[in-house]
């Protein structure tokens, strides 16, 4: 198993370092180098990312379109306005980074949730939760363009 999975990062290392002196973001299923993450997921929603910005901005709302979210606090959190902002969660040994990222394609958007493990204990984290929180990457990713979608959001 341990075989299977590095060789796909090998082989996207080696594409990684002709990609990146042409200055592109490499998007990958399983490895979102450009950020080191380990695994991503996009969507594209019929909103601006003005829309979508309110929605991330309103962090005490985020379990209305991330179900995996109980509850939420982010001291001085601010979204910035080139369309992406990581959010970090320290584990032991290791720290989780939550990346997001907003494309704008003409009248829509697309929407890229990623997630990376690093520190010294990052392959047990990867392994023993880093796998669900790539299943629900597609829901909460679906749960974010179901209320972009539904209209413009007002922020207080």
């Amino acid at each position: 198993m341990k075989g299977s999975y590095r060789t796909p990062q090998r082989q996207l290392r080696e594409k990684d370092k002709t990609w990146r002196n042409h200055g592109q973001s490499i998007y990958c299923k399983r490895i979102y180098k450009r950020c080191h993450m380990d695994f991503a997921n996009s969507i594209t929603i019929n909103a601006s990312k003005g829309v979508i910005f309110a929605h991330y901005s309103d962090v005490a709302n985020w379990p209305v379109w991330d179900k995996e979210v109980k509850a939420v606090s982010l001291d001085g959190f601010s979204v910035g306005s080139k369309g992406s902002f990581t959010v970090t969660s320290k584990l032991p040994l290791c720290q989780m980074q939550f990346g997001h990222e907003l494309t704008s394609l003409g009248e829509k958007t697309k929407a890229t949730h990623s997630v990376g493990f690093s520190g010294p204990l990052a392959f047990l984290f990867r392994r023993l939760i880093g796998r669900e929180i790539e299943k629900t990457l597609p829901t909460t990713l679906q749960g974010l363009k179901d209320v972009c979608e539904q209209g413009p959001k007002s922020v207080s």
